[in-house]
């Protein structure tokens, strides 16, 4: 089960290797994962600044919210664009997992009210990263799924390759200590 938890992501380009007249971007990201009784809380705030070679300024805004239940059945979702300060996009909705194990739908308020479909076997955002976790841990090397987060209407299918070695969470606990007490 992951730990709720916030991180702060400081981001550059060094080299832009597009053509375009971009010559400098930085940023950065705020993620934040809390836990309330019945659902998860997954909050993005995204700032990005790029200069051109003329010395112009874009900043760029993208704030993020998932609320997704324990069970994996459902996500609400709000996601805002803006460039230098104007609302460029909206993505507001709900999307639904029914029972009975059915395909389900994601209910878009806005920018304008439709229904999607959202196939059966799609995964929201944390329970991607618990059933990606526990398929690693069980010694899987390759996953296969698909996801929904709401920051875009689309579905995606997932492959991912796993590398590395599993580290007992016991042990990282005790190198952590270790390398605290090493450090005092």
């Amino acid at each position: 089960e992951p730990i709720p938890h916030e991180a702060l992501y400081d981001l550059s380009v060094r080299n832009w290797r597009m053509p375009s007249e971009i010559s400098r971007v930085t940023g950065s990201q705020i993620t934040r994962l809390t836990k309330s009784c019945t659902e998860w809380t997954n909050v993005a705030v995204f700032r990005i600044q790029a200069e051109t070679s003329q010395g112009d300024s874009i900043d760029f805004e993208t704030d993020y919210e998932g609320i997704e239940t324990f069970d994996g059945k459902r996500l609400q979702f709000r996601k805002t664009t803006k460039a230098n300060g104007e609302l460029i996009e909206t993505l507001l909705g709900v999307a639904q997992h029914p029972i009975d194990g059915k395909p389900g739908t994601i209910r878009v308020l806005e920018p304008t009210p439709h229904v999607l479909p959202l196939p059966p076997e799609t995964i929201f955002p944390v329970a991607t990263f618990i059933h990606s976790t526990s398929q690693w841990e069980a010694g899987l090397k390759s996953l296969n799924y698909t996801t929904f987060d709401g920051g875009t209407l689309d579905v995606s299918r997932v492959f991912e390759i796993l590398t590395g070695q599993i580290t007992p969470r016991s042990d990282r606990s005790e190198e952590h200590t270790s390398e605290l007490q090493s450090r005092e």
